[in-house]
């Protein structure tokens, strides 16, 4: 599909460079500085954000405009742009959907938990008085 290198470094660029600024952007400021993640996240959470951060049409198509003037042609740069947009989409959904299936297997853990907690109790059983 390209036939020179400069389209595969937009795709790797914008899929891989992304994902390592973004995610290491917010790891290294939690790990240097007084910045903590938000409880309610994991850092699979950041993974994900950070992998849709790949997707970016008007800035990369501009910069590959603006830096490939004579040497590659605009489709080449276009459809570079289009494939790792593509690839950070399909890459987030990969991660985002891993995380709720994680998420709601703990969740359903934790109603089943509760649920039997209540039955075993014997000051909770239905139909009998407590005194």
């Amino acid at each position: 599909m390209f036939t020179t290198p400069q389209p595969l470094g937009l795709v790797v660029g914008l899929v891989a460079g992304k994902v390592i600024g973004v995610f290491g952007g917010a790891w290294l400021a939690a790990r240097f500085t007084h910045a903590r993640l938000n409880p309610e996240l994991a850092w699979a959470d950041v993974l994900g954000l950070a992998a849709l951060a790949g997707i970016g049409f008007t800035i990369a198509l501009l910069f590959g405009e603006l830096a490939f003037l004579g040497g590659v042609n605009a489709e080449s740069v276009k459809a570079a742009v289009l494939v790792a947009s593509l690839i950070s989409a399909a890459a987030a959904g990969a991660v985002l959907r891993r995380r709720n299936a994680v998420y709601r297997h703990l969740s359903d853990e934790e109603e089943h938990a509760s649920d039997n907690g209540g039955a075993d109790d014997p000051g909770t059983a239905t139909g009998g008085s407590s005194r």
